[in-house]
């Protein structure tokens, strides 16, 4: 929560500052954004000045190819596409699932995707990492959950960073998105505009909750899905600074 959004972004925060066991989560190591595709030049200036050496985008092929002439973000930083709900981005529309069936599905279908991302954070990456979907809520928003409870952030200190996505995406973004989905000739119903730019304390702390009942945690939720005890003691090392939490 600590640097400059850069100008065109909505919903970009750094994570540093978050308890964390044994400390807090390091300022400049962790981000979350909504798609880099809007940002201005003065934006390209100040996102170059973060810090960030890596980019995961988990937008779907079609999400990316809609919106990559008008930004490579591989000039950015290491670009790594990890499509996820591929496909799925018109059916979220057309047959509106909950928040809390869709971090389910993600939950149940992406865990080697998070723990790629992992791995990435704890073993190979030496600048900061950035996560980001085209809103930074859902995909991004169970992907930032799980390695932040991984390394003992308090679940309710996860939600609340969560739900500030939906704040951050009021307005301006919301009505762009929201005007996209009328003219594909679709009704914004509130399940859609939910579905679109809202948030749910209520799905995300189900997500986790699901994560302790079929896995005994994130922890092993990443061991599940492929990082070994180096790998989740690295990710532990390089996202907590071992000094007092902030706040």
């Amino acid at each position: 929560m600590t640097t400059e959004v850069p100008e065109g972004l909505s919903n970009f925060r750094d994570v540093g500052g978050l308890p964390a066991s044994g400390g807090s989560i390091r300022a400049g190591r962790l981000f979350r954004s909504d798609a880099l595709v809007a940002l201005t030049p003065i934006g390209i200036d100040q996102f170059r000045q973060t810090g960030i050496s890596t980019i995961f985008d988990l937008r779907s092929r079609v999400e990316v190819e809609q919106t990559q002439p008008m930004l490579d973000e591989s000039t950015l930083a290491d670009y790594v596409s990890l499509p996820l709900l591929e496909g799925a981005v018109h059916d979220t529309v057309t047959q509106v699932p909950t928040l809390t069936e869709l971090y389910r599905d993600l939950i149940d279908e992406a865990g080697e995707s998070f723990a790629r991302i992992g791995e990435w954070v704890a073993l190979r990456s030496s600048g900061g990492v950035l996560v980001h979907c085209t809103a930074g809520k859902d995909r991004t928003g169970v992907a930032i959950a799980l390695l932040l409870d991984a390394v003992g952030v308090p679940r309710e200190r996860i939600i609340a960073d969560y739900v500030i996505s939906a704040e951050n995406l009021a307005g301006a973004w919301s009505a762009m998105m929201l005007g996209q989905v009328r003219r594909m000739g679709f009704e914004v119903t509130p399940a859609v505009e939910k579905v679109v730019c809202g948030t749910d304390a209520g799905a995300m702390r189900a997500a986790l909750e699901t994560v302790d009942a079929e896995y005994g945690g994130s922890h092993e939720y990443f061991a599940a899905h492929g990082l070994d005890e180096r790998a989740l003691t690295a990710l532990q090392n390089s996202l907590v600074d071992d000094a007092e939490p902030h706040g």
